[in-house]
């Protein structure tokens, strides 16, 4: 695993994150018996799947910043890295959040197996188009578009920790500012009197993603890569067990620092499943919950069979789309538009002739 090539195992996992938000959801329609012989809850899984995202993100984003780095080394960082994100998250974001309010769609909560519409005016609208909920106190247009502003939030800080992580070859600055982190994310309900949204909660599962990028380029365990899904089950079982916010940092930082030590995936059938499910996860994100809605509460009345098969072909065939014509073309304009910043950087400057 590291900037250079693609990773099955982080594949793995991203695709680990949205089947658990997407099952998450499933359980909360049908309001299914959720604990397991009394000692495991399964409704905490839609945030495990949070929680293992903001990890993933971050570990892959600071991948980025370094084949950012040494294809245009010296030119700086945040711009082009801003950049590419927005048009990465945006235009999907907004087309779903336009979908949604300009059919009135009530996909906003999910109560007691009932769905329910955001109620949104004007202002409301805008910070969804702008994923600026989290400062306004504003409702999601659609349910699962809560977490997006929390990744937009890190993607401002990401370049400065990448920078230190690049700048000592000790691990122990940003072993340093997890501990920041958690204490940051303790007292975060002082933060929150005033009104400001609970960023520092989720501060420490973002630094575990980076704790992985150092871990990614130290001596590693180097351990068969059959015992990366077990690794990964136990973490999951672990944050489970009990639903806190500090077993969610502790499971987060297991989740980093043990990714880096598993020789990577290398059966041809599932490094092809991983990678397909974790190209189109983004799409599934935002749209899985209306799907829902639509299979299950509004064909309610046919046969059960025809509901899920709705369900999931309309999934399927909606993320497949939506990748290829909007996500993929509107990350290539954003590559194209950073590189050609970038190359601006580097035109010297030509002084005019004596």
């Amino acid at each position: 695993m590291n900037a250079t090539s693609e990773s099955t195992n982080l594949d793995f996992l991203r695709s680990c994150a949205i089947l658990f938000v997407v099952l998450f959801h499933l359980l909360l329609y049908f309001q299914h018996t959720s604990t397991l012989h009394g000692h495991l809850n399964l409704m905490p899984i839609g945030h495990c799947g949070v929680l293992i995202f903001f990890v993933h993100t971050s570990l892959v984003l600071l991948f980025s910043l370094q084949r950012q780095e040494s294809r245009a080394s010296g030119t700086p960082l945040f711009t082009p890295f801003i950049i590419r994100r927005i048009f990465r998250i945006y235009p999907l974001s907004i087309l779903v959040v336009l979908l949604v309010e300009l059919l009135r769609l009530p996909v906003g909560h999910l109560r007691d197996s009932q769905f329910f519409l955001a109620h949104l005016h004007a202002t409301g609208i805008l910070s969804n188009i702008l994923l600026l909920q989290d400062l306004t106190h504003t409702e999601s247009a659609i349910a699962p578009l809560w977490s997006l502003p929390y990744e937009m939030r890190m993607y401002l800080l990401l370049p400065l920790v990448y920078l230190i992580a690049r700048k000592w070859r000790s691990p122990l600055p940003l072993a340093f500012l997890w501990i920041i982190a958690v204490i940051a994310g303790l007292n975060s309900h002082y933060v929150e009197k005033f009104g400001l949204p609970d960023w520092f909660v989720f501060a420490p599962c973002f630094m575990a993603g980076v704790l992985a990028y150092k871990a990614s380029a130290l001596p590693r365990l180097n351990l068969p890569a059959a015992l990366w899904p077990i690794a990964l089950a136990f973490v999951t079982l672990f944050y489970l067990r009990h639903d806190t916010v500090a077993r969610s940092w502790w499971s987060c930082l297991a989740l980093g620092l043990l990714l880096p030590q598993f020789r990577e995936i290398s059966t041809p059938l599932f490094r092809e499943i991983f990678k397909y499910i974790a190209r189109y996860s983004y799409s599934v994100y935002l749209t899985h919950f209306l799907f829902i809605w639509l299979a299950f509460d509004e064909l309610h009345q046919h046969s059960l069979w025809f509901c899920w098969f709705v369900f999931l072909f309309s999934t399927f065939a909606s993320s497949v789309l939506l990748y290829h014509y909007v996500e993929e073309p509107m990350i290539a304009l954003g590559h194209r538009l950073s590189n050609y910043l970038q190359e601006r950087r580097n035109i010297p400057e030509v002084l005019p002739a004596n």
